[in-house]
């Protein structure tokens, strides 16, 4: 079954905040993300490092940390289109 994160209502809201205020909220949560992704690294970094881990053990982890830089890289690319112009905003 398709889950739906919290995120995604947020995103549907962003066009709310205008331009301004929608790079500020996106490049906030960029700045969360890259947080959790560096986290993530070390420690799955540790947990294979340690040795005697099979990588079938750590997979959740992989995922784990693939979906935080993909939401990530999402977010950082839209913070760009809006700053760029790229993103047509509707006009009042």
């Amino acid at each position: 079954r398709r889950e739906f994160p919290e995120f995604l209502g947020a995103v549907s809201h962003v066009g709310m905040l205008g331009r301004e205020g929608a790079v500020a909220a996106l490049a906030e949560r960029a700045d969360r993300l890259s947080t959790l992704v560096g986290e993530d690294e070390r420690r799955l970094g540790r947990a294979l490092a340690a040795g005697g881990v099979p990588r079938l053990f750590v997979i959740e982890a992989e995922y784990s940390l693939a979906m935080l830089r993909a939401e990530r890289d999402w977010v950082l690319s839209v913070v760009d289109e809006i700053k760029t112009g790229g993103l047509e905003w509707p006009t009042p």
